[in-house]
């Protein structure tokens, strides 16, 4: 599962979802996973799972760029304002508007 996805043009504004007639296009997939903390191994919130670890392989077989965001991260107190969350999604997506 995927929880959010993004298609960018070739200028990084984001677009809606791409048809068979506009993927000619430079169109920018960007999958973007919320991991909950069962994602990750037991002793290391750095290492996935291995049905999670295959799932971001196959998104990135399909020429996704995959943008990993850990629950603990988006829940923690320093991401309690949404202008907070808005900026640190704009950061890893690299967009200024």
């Amino acid at each position: 599962m995927i929880d959010f996805v993004i298609h960018f043009d070739k200028d990084k504004k984001a677009i809606k979802a791409p048809t068979e007639t506009t993927m000619s296009h430079r169109i920018t997939k960007v999958a973007i996973l919320l991991l909950k903390l069962d994602f990750f191994c037991e002793k290391d919130l750095k290492t996935f799972r291995g049905p999670d670890s295959l799932k971001v392989k196959h998104l990135e077989m399909m020429e996704y760029e995959v943008l990993r965001i850990a629950e603990h991260e988006w829940n923690s107190k320093y991401m309690n304002a949404n202008q907070t969350k808005r900026n640190y999604l704009k950061c890893l997506l690299q967009i200024s508007n």
